[in-house]
């Protein structure tokens, strides 16, 4: 079987974040398009928030994990480094994910995060808002049932999907190729 493209969902846990906002319309929009969905909360949000955390596994119960699966287990970042794209909030994990994969995000602008009031004042841009453009693209948390056609599209003009590996071989080993690469499963 073919290795499906992975979404990941991890977004920050202040008030507003993708999970109280926008979540359902992103994955109506997301889900039946191919992709794989893991939904990464932030661990703070499952502890503050147990009550929402609960109320989102209960809607989306009857979904498969194959298609669509949440995190619970945080003490590895295996899906973090493994995942095709990223998609949060104001969470700093696109740091790492961007910086170490060299793999995009998208981001749900939702109300920012702001750990000092008077940024403004100091004249410096937080990294938070100069990176996001050089890294990915934004949406707004309403136009979030487009979130499926953005990711789609990422996916797409990132990883060059549809057109697969190319061997060049010379002709006279072309049958020999061709058999090797039967023989490993592929086509």
């Amino acid at each position: 079987p073919s290795r499906r493209d992975v979404v990941l969902i991890a977004p920050s846990w202040q008030e507003g974040n993708i999970l109280d906002t926008c979540i359902d319309d992103m994955l109506k929009s997301v889900l039946g398009r191919g992709m794989r969905v893991i939904v990464r909360p932030h661990p703070e949000y499952t502890k503050r928030y147990s009550a929402r955390w609960n109320a989102l596994l209960a809607r989306w119960a009857d979904v498969p994990e194959s298609d669509l699966y949440f995190e619970h287990d945080f003490s590895s970042n295996k899906t973090v480094f493994t995942s095709d794209i990223l998609v949060t909030d104001w969470s700093s994990i696109f740091c790492e994910f961007c910086f170490s994969t060299r793999k995009p995000a998208i981001f749900i602008d939702t109300p920012m995060k702001v750990g000092n009031p008077d940024w403004k004042e100091l004249g410096i841009e937080p990294t938070d808002i100069a990176l996001r453009s050089e890294v990915g693209v934004s949406i707004r948390p309403e136009d979030a049932a487009t979130f499926g056609d953005v990711a789609e599209e990422m996916m797409y003009n990132t990883f060059n999907m549809g057109l697969g590996m190319i061997v060049a071989v010379d002709p006279a080993d072309a049958e020999k190729a061709m058999e090797a690469i039967k023989a490993a499963g592929d086509t």
